[in-house]
């Protein structure tokens, strides 16, 4: 069961029943889940479209999770923690030396981005789907694709209807899961740090069970039948299938 917020502490109105960071977490867990079930489901109407969706909805929560937690942390034994735990030294970002609350919010996401830097890839992914572009410190170096894995099976040249998908950061090409999986770490170790009543401190080791893995049954190799066969011929063969079964 999650955290109810008390009287007096972060609760947003206006995002139906996501009130505080934690939920916004469970969210991009969720989405993240789905991501992965969706890559081998390419029996769906615009299967890859919906796959991209998803991708967008995970860098999105991933990179906004920051603006949740600046609100959501409100005691002063919590915003020392995650000075800590951020290596932010004498910087304060609810501090009075920030005259307006959205510097002290970019300091605090600027010491994420140093913590997990693939933050930055969600950011860019994020705002270059809200607006197009990312005008403000634009990163033209990260690109991102979505594909079909290959592979060989019996000496035989087989393209499986598995999709990827990949960020290029200059010449390093990632796996976006891998991404997401850093990312929802990181603000799976910074709940735990910021949560009311935490024993964290500097060098503690975190407990697994702050961890929530993404379900990988999924992944297990499929066996060798009609998902083998090259993605045109899949196609044909699914509809002759369905043919058939209605002679019957």
């Amino acid at each position: 069961m999650k955290r109810i917020p008390d009287d007096g502490a972060f609760r947003n109105p206006q995002s139906f029943t996501l009130l505080t960071a934690d939920h916004l977490l469970d969210k991009l867990r969720w989405d993240m889940a789905q991501l992965e079930q969706l890559r081998w489901n390419e029996d769906l109407v615009n299967w890859r479209q919906i796959i991209s969706y998803k991708a967008v909805e995970c860098a999105t929560s991933s990179w906004h999770l920051a603006d949740w937690f600046f609100e959501d942390i409100r005691a002063t034994e919590q915003r020392e923690r995650v000075r800590e735990f951020l290596k932010l030294g004498l910087i304060d970002p609810w501090g009075p030396a920030f005259s307006q609350k959205r510097e002290g919010f970019g300091a605090l996401r600027k010491a994420a981005k140093e913590r997990c830097p693939d933050l930055e890839v969600c950011r860019v992914v994020a705002i270059a789907t809200k607006h197009y572009e990312v005008n403000d410190k634009p990163r033209p170096d990260i690109r991102t694709s979505a594909y079909l894995s290959t592979a060989y099976r019996d000496n035989e040249y087989f393209q499986r209807p598995v999709m990827w998908l990949a960020a290029f950061e200059g010449n390093e090409k990632r796996d976006m899961r891998e991404v997401f999986q850093n990312c929802l770490r990181f603000w799976e170790e910074f709940n735990y740090v910021a949560s009311p009543g935490s024993a964290w401190q500097v060098g503690d080791q975190f407990p697994k069970h702050i961890y929530h893995p993404i379900d990988k049954s999924s992944k297990k190799k499929l066996p060798f039948s009609r998902r083998d066969r090259p993605w045109s011929v899949q196609r044909l063969y699914c509809k002759l299938s369905k043919a058939i079964n209605k002679m019957r």
